[in-house]
């Protein structure tokens, strides 16, 4: 989200489902969802979670897409290492995640 207020996820899957949207729950804090520019996109890794690289955003955002109960639940992580700091704008354009 670069500027909606949810994260949406889209279902990939062949079938019935294909195409439907369920919107998970609100950003948490010290993220607004008001805030513009948020996340320049994300990276999924091997574990089924979801996180989204900050751009004005305060704090990294892990998102759970595994199946189950906790699909959704999202935990911020806000401790940049100096010299980024929470309240920088345009922090990061891209991200990945390293198989070690």
């Amino acid at each position: 989200p670069y500027y909606a207020a949810a994260v949406v996820r889209v279902d990939t899957r062949p079938g019935p489902t294909l195409g439907n949207m369920t919107r998970f729950v609100s950003f948490p804090g010290p993220v607004s969802g008001t805030l513009a520019h948020k996340f320049a996109g994300g990276a999924i890794d091997a574990a089924g979670f979801l996180w989204l690289v900050p751009v004005n955003a305060a704090a990294v955002v892990r998102v759970d897409t595994r199946p189950g109960p906790t699909l959704g639940n999202m935990t911020a992580f806000d401790g940049f290492p100096a010299p980024v700091s929470a309240s920088d704008q345009l922090k990061f354009y891209f991200g990945a995640i390293d198989a070690s």
